[in-house]
């Protein structure tokens, strides 16, 4: 469906197949993970928004460092495909998944994933690239910090010697998710990091990835 970019919350978005309402001058297709191409509807501008996948906290009750976000703006000519990886978030945040696009012209934009909860991902390769926040540190039940950018999200809170998740990034309109509450929250997504393991709640994974594509012109 199409989604006016006006107001647009990523983080209640579900992917989206491009119909007639994505012709339209500022509308929106969003794509989750198991995405591996994209079609432009028509030829025009476009500006591409991606998210990484977020990183768990480890088995120390760190919390989990969040993904990267790139923004980029490309033309593109009717029926021409983008190569497109949308990442997961994991429980555990080496193996938390890049968010990547390939165009024709050979231009790799990637918001790669977080390596380990201090770790957070690197964005590389767009007009924009903001890099991820780490988690809090359990020994002193720290808070993950915001993510970077006029629209990052806020960390998730600490207590009771566990870390709360990094922030993902983003600039407005957009908005990066938050991170996991100690309390017992996954990572929001795109892109959060999830809180740290408390060993009764169990491990919560890191938000997921998401790339979204808006029609400039």
């Amino acid at each position: 469906m199409g989604a006016g970019l006006l107001g647009l919350n990523v983080a209640q978005q579900s992917m989206s197949v491009p119909n007639k309402r994505a012709l339209a001058v500022g509308y929106a297709t969003v794509l989750s993970p198991g995405i591996t191409s994209w079609t432009a509807p028509a030829s025009g501008r476009y500006k591409f928004y991606g998210w990484s996948g977020g990183g768990g906290g480890d088995g120390s009750s760190n919390g989990g460092a969040s993904g990267s976000y790139f923004e980029v703006t490309k033309y593109l000519q009717r029926d021409q495909a983008v190569a497109c990886a949308v990442g997961r978030g994991e429980w555990v945040a080496r193996d938390a998944e890049e968010t990547e696009l390939t165009f024709s012209d050979g231009q790799v934009v990637t918001a790669g994933p977080p390596s380990a909860w201090n770790v957070p991902g690197v964005a590389t390769g767009g007009d924009v690239n903001l890099n991820g926040s780490p988690g809090g540190e359990a020994v002193v039940s720290g808070a993950g910090a915001a993510g970077l950018g006029s629209g990052g999200g806020a960390g998730g809170l600490g207590s009771a010697s566990v870390g709360g998740g990094g922030g993902a990034p983003a600039n407005l309109p957009m908005r990066g998710a938050p991170g996991g509450q100690s309390a017992g929250l996954a990572g929001g997504s795109p892109g959060g990091g999830a809180r740290g393991d408390d060993g009764g709640g169990g491990k919560p994974p890191g938000g997921s990835g998401l790339l979204i594509v808006v029609r400039l012109r």
